[in-house]
């Protein structure tokens, strides 16, 4: 069956049209931003020894947290899957060595894969927990959502 001329050229016309909502689509989601315009990281897993590994708890903020000692004797505290349903912004803290907020960073997006280097004065530091907390620092903040350790989780 073929369609008159005037059909085929409304067709024709209309093509781009209907495709730009999907190459609009695909374009953010290539670009590692969600449906709602915020960043999803995807950083690699590091290479070193795991020393701790947690699972967020809270109504703040859900995922994985792992603690890896690089070969030059650093941390670094990975977010595995992660996904932030309270406001942002948000601050990562932790426990190191028996020191509430032994670390302390902001957190640089509500979900996916982060990374977070630091060094905390020794090689073999003992990790208590690493914490998402609103702004205002660790001891005036009550944590949204708490990866806790075993004990000498490092």
């Amino acid at each position: 069956m073929t369609r008159p001329d005037s059909e085929k050229s409304t067709v024709r016309s209309m093509t781009p049209f209907r495709a730009l909502p999907f190459l609009l689509l695909t374009t953010l989601l290539g670009c590692g931003l969600d449906l709602s315009g915020t960043p999803v990281f995807n950083d690699a897993l590091p290479s070193g020894t795991q020393v701790a590994i947690g699972t967020f708890t809270g109504t703040g903020a859900t995922g994985t947290v792992r603690v890896i000692r690089t070969a030059t004797g650093q941390y670094t505290v990975r977010l595995e899957g992660l996904n932030v349903t309270a406001s942002l912004p948000a601050y990562l803290t932790g426990t190191v060595g028996g020191a509430t907020g032994g670390f302390q960073t902001q957190l640089r997006g509500a979900s996916g894969n982060q990374n977070y280097n630091f060094s905390t004065g020794g090689s073999n530091q003992s990790w208590g927990s690493v914490e998402l907390r609103p702004p205002g620092g660790v001891t005036v903040t009550t944590p949204f959502a708490v990866a806790a350790f075993p004990a000498n989780g490092g």
